[in-house]
């Protein structure tokens, strides 16, 4: 191949202009193959760019990958899994990634000499030529984005095209890739709030919870949740009253906590809901199931304290993991296979002082709303054993008088129904208690974050 065929390409990438030749149709495969078919809002993932070919000759190629930026953050790109072993068991002598607004483009040319070139590569075993990392942005959520292949991205633009043989070619397939955005997965194991406080003055521990997510039937679940030693030590694990009462209220029939895996700083959990034989009319094992209404089930509910020597404002992070435990407690639900859903951890902040969240007073199911709700959710407290759906009571001190009693939902319905003077501030907006003295130091609102 002449030196000004490998020159063409390069100026095809760098320059954007069509070479001759480009009509042509060849026996090569693009493909934007993304690391998840679906992804939580908020979460990233990589787009791995793979080539294949039917004949043997590959010596460049140049393509463009087209972003839409209000759908997609492009966070990085770098060389694919196989990038530095092309050129004779070494990378490329040319080679350029570059990222614009609207998207992605990778130039290569294996050698200028045309001493180099590829042989053939099978669909089943393509090439991994380039890694991009992206995030989709709140305005995909509940959308499908995909990333195409594109002769639109750079100034001037990049042509895609490939060269074997001294000439060029259009691929015959480029593959795009499609990931469906929600804002929250099918199967996802988090806690409840992306962050806790943990007061050393008040000395109390902190109450963590860990919910399920699972559109299918979920029969039981394991996990581990590693900490920092240096800053948090394990208190106690426990099932979540929600789950038991999800349950019929009874308690999962096998379940194992155990706080010193061995291997690390956390603790393990294993259970199934169910492992005696269904008793009639039943024909199923027991199971929690997800729905719109009721789209995760607190399970888990782990408490910490702060180590000892720890006196000064901390930050930590709590991981959901699959490490730790000998054997290490694999990240997994039982949803009549084996499954393993997305994970998300919380931070804890861990402060000399009480740390103010806000709130909103008689909000009781935090729903940005005053109605018969609230009052049936404080009364479900109260005398049901269900728990608040944050950590905050001073939310049902609905009188205040700093503390929680039968005397809050007649507070509460008196003001809805017979005209009672309305609830002491923080009222109908997020604030504070003007005073500081509170029912329990208030750890977590989700209206307020």
């Amino acid at each position: 191949m002449k030196r000004i065929d490998i020159l063409a390409l390069a100026l095809l990438f760098v320059g954007g202009v069509a070479a001759p030749g480009m009509a042509a149709v060849g026996n090569f495969s693009l493909a934007a193959v993304p690391s998840d078919a679906e992804i939580a809002l908020g979460e990233a993932y990589t787009l791995d760019v793979r080539v294949a070919s039917g004949v043997a000759g590959i010596e460049a190629w140049a393509f463009g990958l087209c972003v839409d930026a209000a759908l997609q953050e492009i966070l990085a790109a770098r060389p694919g899994d196989n990038f530095n072993t092309l050129r004779l068991g070494g990378p490329p002598e040319w080679w350029a990634i570059n990222v614009h607004a609207g998207g992605v483009t990778q130039g290569v040319m294996l050698d200028t000499r045309a001493a180099a070139a590829l042989g053939v590569i099978p669909e089943s075993d393509p090439l991994s030529i380039l890694k991009v990392d992206l995030r989709p942005t709140e305005a995909a959520a509940d959308k499908v984005v995909k990333v195409a292949f594109c002769n639109t991205v750079g100034s001037p633009p990049v042509i895609t095209a490939i060269m074997a043989g001294g000439a060029e070619y259009t691929p015959a397939v480029m593959t795009p890739s499609e990931v469906t955005v929600v804002r929250d997965p099918a199967l996802l194991l988090s806690f409840t709030s992306s962050m806790y406080n943990l007061a050393l003055l008040t000395g109390d521990p902190v109450k963590t919870v860990i919910k399920a997510r699972s559109t299918a039937n979920l029969y039981g679940f394991s996990f581990g949740v590693s900490h920092d030693a240096g800053l948090l030590r394990i208190v106690e694990v426990s099932v979540a009253e929600e789950l038991r009462q999800a349950l019929g209220n009874a308690d999962p029939e096998f379940f194992v906590a155990n706080l010193n895996p061995g291997n690390g700083s956390g603790f393990t959990v294993a259970m199934l809901f169910q492992i005696s034989a269904p008793e009639p009319p039943a024909t199923d094992l027991k199971f929690i199931v997800s729905t719109p209404a009721a789209p995760a089930t607190p399970v888990i509910v782990a408490s910490y304290r702060a180590a000892n020597g720890v006196v000064s404002d901390e930050t930590t992070n709590l991981s959901i993991v699959g490490t730790l435990g000998r054997p290490a407690v694999p990240i997994l639900y039982e949803i009549g296979k084996e499954a393993v859903p997305t994970v998300r951890g919380c931070a804890i902040v861990i402060s000399d002082d009480p740390i103010e969240v806000e709130f909103i007073r008689g909000d009781i199911n935090a729903d940005g709303k005053y109605n018969l709700s609230d009052a049936v959710t404080l009364l479900r407290y109260l005398f049901s054993g269900y728990n608040l759906p944050y950590d905050c009571l001073d939310v049902a001190d609905c009188n205040g008088d700093r503390k929680v009693d039968s005397a809050d939902p007649i507070f509460l319905l008196g003001y809805l129904f017979s005209g009672g003077r309305p609830f002491p501030a923080p009222f109908e907006e997020c604030g504070a208690i003007e005073d500081g003295i509170a029912a329990s130091p208030c750890v977590s609102y989700p209206l307020c974050r």
